[in-house]
């Protein structure tokens, strides 16, 4: 009796139960990605890829960086809105998901100066791929005024968890 019990506490053990990671992955980038469109747009190197197990299963997706304040050095006074968010692929403007990382800098006459401003930007959201295979996952951004946006000058980091429905 002892044995089927062993057992069959390893199958249960195997089983994943609704709400249990079935797996994760993660990619640190290291420099920077830059934009100057005015509509989301997938940034370079700023993705990670998970083999998702089930297309009935649910993925959480995370990263974190910083957005830089764009160069304004002889500037009047300007207001700049950049912002970045997830999408699964990399589609400029396409199937966007989870929260909006918005900075918004208003600057009056700058002269010979560069202030050093590195908003953190934390972003997460869930998504239902519906398929099995490989699932890319990336930050997409845009800012205002046709200036420069740098997504994670020193390093970002990036997650996908598979979550068993």
């Amino acid at each position: 009796m002892g044995d089927v019990a062993q057992q069959g506490a390893a199958v249960r053990a195997r089983v994943k139960r609704p709400g249990d990671t079935v797996q994760e992955v993660t990619n640190r980038v290291t420099g920077g990605a830059t934009t100057t469109s005015a509509t989301y747009v997938a940034l370079t190197n700023e993705n990670v890829t998970i083999s998702v197990q089930s297309a009935a299963n649910l993925i959480r997706v995370e990263a974190a960086g910083t957005m830089a304040m764009p160069d304004l050095n002889g500037s009047t006074f300007i207001s700049i809105v950049s912002k970045v968010t997830l999408s699964r692929g990399a589609v400029a403007n396409t199937n966007l998901f989870g929260c909006i990382g918005v900075a918004h800098f208003s600057y009056g006459q700058i002269t010979n100066t560069q202030a050093g401003a590195y908003p953190p930007v934390s972003l997460f959201g869930y998504d239902v791929p519906n398929l099995a295979g490989n699932v890319t996952y990336a930050v997409q951004g845009q800012i205002s005024g046709g200036f420069i946006l740098t997504y994670s000058s020193d390093a970002a980091q990036f997650a996908a968890r598979e979550i068993q429905i």
